[in-house]
């Protein structure tokens, strides 16, 4: 069973709450699913084109079905992580992809 990724681009509006308070929050549930955050970078340099988000996540997980666990999970979608999500970030985008499998080519 390929391994599911969490890729997320966004801009962060208050950097103190992001480190001291979300990510402590948010990153207790992606462990509870077997979660990894495997890339948290504040300020990427692209290497080719444009690159205008100042913040990029990638966390693993064991598999899409767990991935989705995740994110309908009750203390991730709670009305509080929720609250902060919005107050702590000026914008999310945020996408699954599975491990790239080369059969997956045939």
């Amino acid at each position: 069973m390929p391994k599911e990724y969490l890729i997320s681009v966004n801009g962060i509006a208050d950097m103190d709450r992001y480190l001291n308070e979300y990510l402590p929050a948010a990153g207790a549930t992606v462990d509870e699913y077997d979660g990894k955050l495997l890339v948290n970078e504040f300020d990427p340099e692209p290497v080719e084109g444009e690159w205008d988000h100042a913040h990029t996540i990638v966390a693993e997980f064991p598999s899409a079905d767990e991935a989705q666990e995740w994110w309908n999970d009750d203390t991730y979608q709670s009305d509080e992580l929720e609250q902060m999500r919005e107050e702590v970030f000026d914008y999310v985008n945020i996408i699954f992809a599975p491990e790239f499998e080369p059969e997956d080519l045939q």
